[in-house]
């Protein structure tokens, strides 16, 4: 963590490049009120660290996959 103007974790270290990122979303129309949504991305190539138990001792796995996805429903009025 920094403080005091140190850094002492290493943690401005990762932030010396840039990453590409992919995205691909599906919806579907269940009706016409209502919508069912999927969203996948990825970074191929690259391992976030913040999704790395250095950054976060909360993580049930070892290793970042580097995919993805988050879904939902949407409702029109």
């Amino acid at each position: 963590m920094a403080t005091g103007g140190r850094d002492s974790a290493g943690a401005l270290e990762r932030f010396t490049s840039a990453r590409f990122l992919l995205q691909g979303v599906l919806e579907i129309s269940l009706s016409r009120y209502v919508n069912l949504w999927l969203l996948i991305e990825g970074a191929p190539g690259t391992q976030r660290q913040a999704w790395t138990r250095q950054y976060n001792a909360l993580l049930l796995q070892e290793v970042d996959y580097s995919i993805y996805g988050r879904g939902g429903v949407t409702f029109k009025f």
